[in-house]
């Protein structure tokens, strides 16, 4: 850990953060969130492993669905998982 309350991060040789999120090398929790219809609606990744749902870290992305097929993903936005549905989505 650093001394800012971040974890060190490296993967592979890889040592910068930027980096190692667009790999999806950081993510340490998950959450998934369906609709009614069993389609992926949200997911949720922090960096931090049980982060709480009302931190504002979470990069959140919302999936669109017509039928059965994902025709638009939206994100990442940066928010709580409590907050997912007020973010700006288009």
């Amino acid at each position: 850990m650093s001394g800012q309350g971040q974890p060190d991060y490296q993967l592979s040789y890889i040592t910068d953060r930027l980096t190692i999120a667009i790999l999806k090398g950081i993510w340490h929790d998950v959450k998934l969130y369906y609709d009614v219809g069993g389609n992926l609606e949200y997911k949720c990744c922090h960096e931090m492993h049980k982060a709480d749902d009302g931190d504002e870290g979470w990069e959140i992305w919302k999936y669109t669905w017509t039928g059965t097929n994902c025709d638009r993903i939206e994100g990442p936005l940066k928010g709580s998982v409590t907050g997912r549905a007020t973010l700006a989505w288009g």
